[in-house]
């Protein structure tokens, strides 16, 4: 059979974009739902291996070097807490216990005693200054304990833990932390899509379709009329996933933006990703997706033999 044979003409009603935008928003919303559980889940088991143990045991040792952190119970807490939950010791002890921490953090962490000293010497209240030329208390009565207090206070809780980061193996600690963490969210991403966006309508194969796209009787084609192929889709995921999904990342949701914009305003209402692949998402409600000529053909039969056996039965009728 030639392919002038094989020409059919096939009416399908595109999409409308009230019905692509609520059945991409659903797949979306459940495909996230997915990701944060998978994420959870990889958390869970990441967080009870070696290498997580070993990062965090490291980041604790360099964080109680600093004095900004103690131990308590066998639980590492930070000083401004434990100053809070701290009822016994006066305000001028406790102001005393902080100055002492902070002046070796800056000191023997941080290395540089002046970013310290700088503080102390801008300290004002009431537009006065609260130390003296040799960064001492410069009024020495009860009233102003609290002043002082509030000051030391401060600095441990906003100013101080801004230069932990000075340490170069409390960054090091951070950045490798932050990798490992992205990577996993980056990971649960990934799979989520796949499941949503390949593993389902490759089960959905005729119209290849999406949960999204099976509640709201949307289908996928090719530009045969026919349900997009196997190896089709798997191209088109393959384009999704890595222009999409990968470089939205390191884009600002660039691809999706445009993807998005071409859906709402072309004629067929093809996003960036059905334009590159010459893909159709069309109303299947009321029309059939065929997965190939074969089985058009077959149901084109079927139909003309119902037909000539309806005729017979009306026929004999008439002849009775």
């Amino acid at each position: 059979m030639d392919e002038k044979e094989k020409t059919v003409e096939l009416d399908y009603k595109r999409a409308d974009n009230k019905k692509l935008f609520a059945s991409n928003l659903f797949d979306a919303f459940a495909m996230i739902i997915l990701a944060v559980l998978l994420s959870l889940s990889i958390f869970a088991i990441y967080f009870n291996t070696p290498m997580s143990r070993d990062l965090s045991n490291r980041r604790d040792e360099i964080i109680l070097s600093s004095h900004l952190y103690e131990k308590k119970d066998g639980i590492v807490k930070d000083l401004y807490s434990i100053i809070d939950e701290d009822k016994e010791s006066s305000v001028d002890e406790k102001s005393k216990i902080i100055d002492d921490s902070l002046t070796f953090f800056f000191q023997s962490f941080v290395k540089d005693k002046n970013i310290y000293d700088d503080y102390k010497r801008r300290a004002l209240n009431k537009e006065e200054h609260i130390f003296d030329d040799n960064l001492q208390r410069k009024y020495l009565n009860d009233d102003y304990d609290i002043v002082y207090f509030n000051f030391y206070n401060n600095m441990l809780k906003d100013i101080a833990p801004g230069y932990l980061s000075s340490s170069k193996e409390y960054r090091d600690n951070l950045k490798q932390s932050i990798i490992n963490n992205v990577f996993i969210i980056f990971i649960s991403l990934i799979i989520s899509n796949i499941i949503f966006y390949y593993v389902v309508p490759m089960i959905y194969r005729r119209g290849k379709q999406t949960f999204g796209m099976k509640i709201f009787k949307i289908s996928l084609l090719s530009v045969d009329g026919m349900s997009c192929s196997s190896k089709r889709y798997s191209l088109r995921f393959l384009f999704y996933l890595i222009v999409i999904v990968v470089l939205s990342v390191f884009s600002f949701l660039l691809p999706v933006l445009i993807s998005f914009t071409m859906m709402l305003l072309s004629k067929t209402g093809q996003s960036l990703v059905d334009y590159v692949t010459n893909t159709y998402k069309v109303d299947s409600q009321t029309n059939t997706v065929y997965l190939n000529y074969e089985e058009y053909m077959y149901n084109q039969h079927s139909r003309d033999d119902k037909k000539i056996e309806n005729l017979d039965v009306v026929y004999d009728k008439k002849d009775k």
